[in-house]
């Protein structure tokens, strides 16, 4: 499908024999969340003493193979992020616009975030698949689908038994261990509009032997691309049609960098130079249609290979092995860039080598050259006009930019279980996993070649660039003023740039427990225990080209990120049967880190079989997230993000701290007293241009000294087997969550705010703010702080429901399953631990009060049926003014809630072949509309896509071959 540094994208295909259409086998999902009897006795998640997983204080919603297999995917994280109380915190759509993490699949608990959602497989942490200048979490596309067996799914509190990361909870995704036999799974699918084709290709081959079973199995998935010019989406944008100060219809907005450059437009006194195909802010017509250009969801191409082992050494002795390999290619694109040469060639990172003369200019077209002229100020060079004119250009010629990321992650994981004896059971653990990244970016433009080519001379007759070195180094004269199309394949060439950046995660983890049942007895049975010790490492890197770390590009420029810390855990767990109907647990992890110190996290819990059909149980704990290798290291990338200036508008009489520090400015003084820099030199304020106010820089990074997060969180539960309803049981569950000291990067305006409110004022902001000559903020930098405190509460419900059909005559007609789904939000709440605001989330677009999802099974014979219903309520884009919400008070801002239907049917051709068909959005459920200029939408994609189906509906068909 594409290609990086020229490599084959395709994997071999020797196992595609089984190409045709299919995916997973048909059995009926087992809905469970504290079912007993699904398995008699296992680790819950949540815990390391083995027990019932209906034995367990905390909710664990336990997710079966074939449940995943009704939803119609086969990425794991598509699935998980459609669960009630998960949200995608990266998908195939909502990152397309990244220059990093797009492709990626992570997912958040309770949307408190990637980095607070643990993600284990098979009770082990697994390596992190996000770039290490980004942040932490597994990528799900490297998990292979096909040997998933089940999801456990817990709720806050679970850091005292796997450590950091776990405060909104844990997903731990159990593999397949002991295969038998050779399964082969092939499935198609393409959308109602014939487009995104997907393909899936799978085998497993497992056996056997007298002392254990091996297993290998390998796989292949191919989901192509969409854009939005494939769905003919537009630029869109609320506007205020009748006047009243409200926005209240989505219309086509558009660029006005026009493939055709708009030259002009010029802020002050002096007349435009209309040279373009419109004049400069003034453009009402003829835009550029920015979203039209975007990738609506990424195309993904993934392939892995798993291989394992277990062999039982002795009879009390067991050695288990693992090693994989997965890959994963995607690609973004998106519109060409919009030039400004001022901003790009001539002032951006301060090149000021030499200016562009205007007069003498070759290149620049002679009207222009009049017009700039003949300005009132007296303007000789590009630098003396600087933000007064519009010099922008939409640089088609180059091309769209976007990138091709390719990454890979390799894991092997390894165990000794020794049984000491009746009672206890030993483990020596150790895991190793590293993920490489590797990105080129297109699409861009050498900005020290756009000066070389735009300073030329007149030689024998001939044009070419004044500099010898640039010539030397193949500089062409560049027309930048030429209408679209018109560059030559040389200038296109030699201006033209692809950045790469390399990148690297590894971790390694070693470790041992001892789990069992002591000699001491209570009334309800034998106190349990588990005990142990493990050591983490993490390292990590992230390596920009020359070009990007310079910012000789019109990419962002960025530094090299490499750092690594270390952990050692020790922990301890007891389980303590008080009485026939109460049971206790306690745990606790002391851990010491290399960065942060000794950390130290514990929970205690209660479970309480009180009725044969009423158990209670809950939780309070203590839990601890470290910061990771991008909060400490992150070398630091740049942005132009608006920063709110707060000298902007202030007069020589205004009042207050925040006037007087900004006066205090020798160059905002003066401003305000000469009129110079402000339109039309207007005197007795300083007041910022557009341009100014949006051309604001700055670099945001990591900060080795940033602390630990800590959450203290509690749930109570109740599971009710309904006596007067055979097969019906409803589980309950409030949780509450509250972080503090949770780690984000302080927002650039908060970064001045906190500067000038300051009674002991520095006019740098401590080295983080930088002003030009006429006052104007050039740059504001931030870093990563312990910056707010979090809080989440809400209710989960799980109802589930099973019976036989029988006809009049008491004939079996087949069995029904059904299970509920519900989460309703009652808090999420961030509030600054400087300023003491708080916003409140819920309802808002990717926090609605309710979400659910039920799925109904019914099978007779040989058909089984599976119908998923999902559902997320109605939110608003803002809910209150303070969030500066564009919407607020809009009817814009009412968005439905919205239904979705996914429908299912698998058949058992004998008793090796089953084959299935399946339709997702039955109803073609289109998308709220969020368009450019909203908290939640985005161009091009004119929606929150991790709320919403960008797609439409969908049609996919399969085979499972087992024997």
């Amino acid at each position: 499908m594409f290609k990086l540094n020229n490599k084959a994208s395709n994997w071999s295909l020797a196992f595609a024999l089984a190409a045709g259409i299919g995916a997973t086998g048909n059995a009926l999902p087992v809905l469970a969340d504290d079912h007993e009897g699904m398995i008699e006795e296992v680790v819950v998640t949540g815990s390391r003493i083995r027990r019932s997983n209906a034995d367990s204080s905390t909710p664990v919603t336990v997710l079966s193979r074939a449940e995943i297999d009704g939803v119609g995917t086969t990425n794991i994280g598509v699935f998980l992020e459609k669960l009630p109380s998960n949200i995608a915190a990266s998908n195939q759509s909502n990152n397309t616009f990244s220059g990093s993490s797009y492709g990626l699949v992570t997912n958040s608990l309770r949307g408190l975030g990637q980095d607070r959602t643990l993600t284990l497989v098979n009770g082990k942490r697994f390596v992190s698949g996000v770039t290490p200048n980004v942040g932490a979490a597994v990528d799900l596309s490297m998990i292979p689908t096909p040997l998933i067996e089940r999801v456990e799914v817990v709720t806050g509190g679970a850091s005292a038994v796997y450590g950091s990361d776990a405060i909104a909870g844990v997903i731990n995704i159990i593999l397949k261990d002991d295969f038998e036999g050779v399964s082969l799974n092939a499935r198609t699918g393409v959308t109602a509009e014939s487009d995104r084709e997907t393909t899936d290709i799978d085998v497993t081959l497992g056996a056997n032997f007298d002392k254990g079973n091996a297993y290998i199995s390998m796989g292949f998935s191919d989901e192509e691309g969409l854009f939005a010019r494939d769905r003919g989406l537009i630029d869109l944008f609320p506007y205020d049609t009748d006047g009243d100060g409200q926005e209240d219809t989505n219309g086509f907005l558009g660029s006005s960098g026009l493939p055709d450059g708009n030259f002009g437009g010029f802020f002050g006194t002096g007349a435009p130079a209309n040279l373009g195909t419109g004049v400069g802010s003034e453009l009402t017509s003829d835009r550029y249609n920015r979203g039209g250009e975007r990738a609506l969801f990424n195309p993904l191409e993934r392939r892995f290979a798993r291989a394992g082992m277990s062999y039982d050494l002795s009879d009390e002795l067991k050695l288990s092995m693992n090693a994989g390999y997965s890959e994963t290619l995607t690609f973004t694109e998106f519109e060409s860039f919009f030039y400004n040469i001022p901003d790009e060639a001539f002032t951006k990172n301060n090149q000021t080598v030499f200016d562009l003369d205007i007069a003498s200019n070759l290149v620049m077209p002679d009207a222009l050259k009049q017009s700039l002229l003949g300005l009132s100020y007296s303007p000789t060079t590009i630098q003396d006009v600087g933000d007064r004119a519009l010099f922008v250009r939409r640089m088609t010629d180059i091309g769209n930019r976007g990138g091709v990321a390719d990454r890979n992650t390799a894991y092997l994981d390894g165990s000794l279980e020794y049984e000491i004896n009746d009672d206890y059971t030993a483990e020596i653990y150790g895991s190793w996993g590293r993920t490489r990244f590797a990105n080129e970016t297109k699409g861009l433009i050498n900005n020290d070649r756009v000066r070389n080519g735009l300073d030329v001379e007149l030689v024998n007759g001939l044009v070419q660039c004044v500099s010898a070195v640039a010539r030397a180094e193949g500089c062409v004269p560049v027309n930048f003023f030429a209408p679209a199309g018109q560059m030559t394949a040389a200038e296109v060439a030699y201006i033209s740039a692809i950045s790469t950046a390399n990148a690297q995660t590894e971790q390694t983890v070693l470790g041992g427990v001892v789990t069992g049942e002591t000699p001491f007895e209570m009334a309800g049975g034998r106190i349990g225990i588990a005990a142990g010790v493990e050591y983490r490492k993490e390292q990590g890197f992230v390596t920009p080209s020359g070009l990007v770390t310079a910012g000789s590009t019109t990419t962002n420029q960025s530094n090299p990120t490499a750092g690594e810390f270390d952990v050692t855990d020790y922990f301890a767990e007891v389980r303590i049967p008080v009485l026939d109907k109460l049971s206790l647990e306690a745990a606790v992890r002391f851990g010491d880190y290399s960065t942060i110190g000794n950390a130290t996290t514990w929970k205690l819990g209660f479970e309480a079989p009180v009725l044969d059909w009423l158990k209670l149980r809950g939780t309070v704990s203590e839990s601890v997230r470290a910061p990771n290798i991008a909060e400490l290291f992150d070398g630091g990338g740049e942005t132009f993000a608006q920063v709110n200036d707060l000298c902007d508008l202030v007069t020589s009489t205004t009042a207050g701290t925040i006037a007087d520090n900004c006066r205090s400015i020798p160059e905002i003084a003066n401003r305000i007293a000469t009129g110079l820099g402000n339109d039309n030199g207007e005197l007795d304020i300083f007041r910022l241009t557009q341009v100014e106010i949006q051309g604001t820089g700055g670099v945001v990074g990591g900060n080795a000294n940033v602390g630990e997060e800590t959450a203290d969180s509690w749930t109570v539960g109740a599971a009710i087997t309904v006596p007067m309803v055979e097969g019906l049981t409803i589980v309950m569950d409030w949780y509450d969550i509250e972080v503090e000291g949770a780690i984000a990067a302080t927002g650039r305006s908060e970064v001045i705010r906190r500067c000038f409110n300051s009674t002991a004022f520095d006019a740098s902001c401590a080295g983080l703010s930088r002003r030009d000559n006429n006052g104007a903020l050039t740059g504001v930098d931030s870093s990563q702080t312990n910056e707010n405190n979090l809080k989440v509460s809400g209710l989960d419900v799980d109802v589930m429901y099973s019976t036989e059909l029988a006809d009049l005559n008491s004939n079996l007609r087949g069995s029904l399953t059904a299970n509920l789904l519900y989460n309703f939000q009652n808090e999420n709440e961030q509030t600054g631990i400087v300023s003491g605001l708080t916003d409140d989330f819920v309802g808002e677009v990717l926090t609605p009060e309710h979400r659910w999802t039920m799925s109904t099974n019914y099978r007779i014979d040989d058909l089984a049926i599976n119908w998923r219903m999902r559902y997320w309520a109605e939110v608003g884009d803002n809910n209150e003014a303070s969030d500066g919400g564009r919407l607020v008070g809009s009817p814009l801002n009412d968005l439905d809630g919205v239904f979705y239907h996914d429908l299912r049917a698998a058949y058992d051709v004998n008793e090796n072949i089953n084959v299935h068909f399946g339709i997702n959005n039955v109803l073609d459920e289109e998308p709220e509309v969020l368009g450019q200029g909203t908290n939640y939408g985005s161009t091009g994609i004119n929606t929150a896509p991790a709320a919403y189906d960008v797609i439409g509906r969908r049609y996919y068909a399969g085979v499972s071959v087992d024997f």
